[in-house]
């Protein structure tokens, strides 16, 4: 069986020659042809055999996939190979892989797997043939799912007895009502870890919202999802808006927009309203519109001040708190006090009345005598 690179290069050359490839006459026709014109040298018989006009098994030599390579406009097969990795056209049976057994790896061990550049997951061994994944990027399966299967093989379809889905998104999170303000704020606290060092590679993810981040059921981590629409820093103008309503900075609408970190910081900004709001948490609000404002310079200029600006509000909430346990507490003292003094006024005024009662009655027995 032969490679779906060579399937696909043998389509390719058929398609470019234009001619029909059935007779032994065509393939020499072929042969020919290539080598007065590209000086490429396949005989008839290799032709023969690369097409199945004759029954052999025989793999072709590079020579003359490097031949047929520079046929269709690629400098040579291993070029062309890379080029099928990275054209958006192919489907995954071009990625190529190792054969991997689970029985080779220990728990903790991480597998990555392709179908091709843009599509991809990677994978946590978790014993016993269990995998969860970690990362994924254009692929069904989402972070956190676990299946189950015994090896990987190149060029072979990926068979999942069963899939369970281990996390959430946030937006199903925040809709589920169990929002508070320290899960907004551990969430908060890790999206900025992730938009940190996606920042630090000079790459913007561009499209931050409540469906592309991840929490896992086991510990509620986060993770940041779906870089379909990432770009980096270099690449400064955008071709078309990226983004989803709602999250997106104004500017990235405008034309010429650049690429920024300015605007991750806005849909962070809007995502941190979103889950405030289900917290009914005014501070962190406070912090989402200032991170969401609509002028860039306006915003906080990185990360560290997005984290500045929380501790501040974290701060001045453990002001408030300390100020009201304070007030609290005089107010007790007063009441306490009041309460005291009213009491002793009213003994006071028992013994007052005892002592008139026994004076009345000394009074009332000397007259008798």
């Amino acid at each position: 069986m032969k490679s779906p690179e060579i399937e696909e290069l043998k389509r390719l050359v058929k398609e470019k020659y234009e001619d029909t490839l059935a007779t032994s006459t065509d393939f020499e026709v072929f042969s020919l042809m290539l080598k007065n014109k590209y000086n490429a040298n396949v005989s008839t018989s290799t032709l023969k055999r690369l097409y199945d006009y004759v029954g052999d098994e025989h793999k072709p030599r590079i020579s003359t996939l490097n031949a047929l390579s520079r046929y269709i406009g690629h400098p040579d097969f291993s070029r062309f190979v890379a080029w099928l990795k990275t054209s958006p056209c192919y489907n995954s049976s071009f990625f190529n892989a190792d054969q991997l057994m689970s029985s080779d790896l220990r728990c903790g061990d991480e597998v990555e797997i392709g179908w091709r550049p843009n599509r991809m997951v990677r994978l946590e061994y978790l014993g016993n043939s269990r995998y969860t994944v970690i990362e994924s990027s254009n692929s069904k399966m989402l972070f956190g799912d676990i299946f189950v299967t015994g090896c990987f093989i190149a060029e072979q379809p990926l068979y999942l007895p069963f899939l369970e889905r281990g996390g959430e998104t946030l937006e199903a999170a925040v809709k589920g009502g169990n929002m508070t303000e320290d899960k907004v704020r551990k969430i908060a606290s890790q999206l900025l870890d992730a938009m940190e060092y996606m920042h630090a590679k000079q790459t913007v993810h561009r499209d931050i919202k409540p469906s592309n981040i991840m929490l896992t059921h086991r510990g509620g981590d986060v993770k940041l999802i779906d870089f379909g629409l990432s770009d980096s820093e270099t690449f400064c103008v955008l071709k078309i808006p990226a983004g989803t309503i709602g999250y997106m900075a104004p500017e990235q609408l405008q034309p010429g927009a650049k690429s920024d970190p300015c605007a991750d910081i806005y849909s962070f900004g809007k995502v941190l309203e979103y889950m405030a709001e289900a917290a009914h948490c005014k501070s962190l609000a406070r912090v989402g519109q200032k991170c969401a404002a609509d002028e860039c310079d306006r915003r906080p200029a990185d990360i560290a001040q997005v984290r500045r600006l929380m501790a501040d509000g974290e701060r001045s909430f453990a002001v408030v708190n300390a100020l009201l346990i304070a007030l609290a507490l005089v107010l007790l003292i007063v009441i306490g006090a009041m309460i005291n003094s009213r009491q002793t006024k009213q003994a006071d005024a028992v013994n007052a009345d005892s002592v008139s009662e026994k004076a009345a009655n000394k009074v009332m027995d000397s007259s008798l005598w």
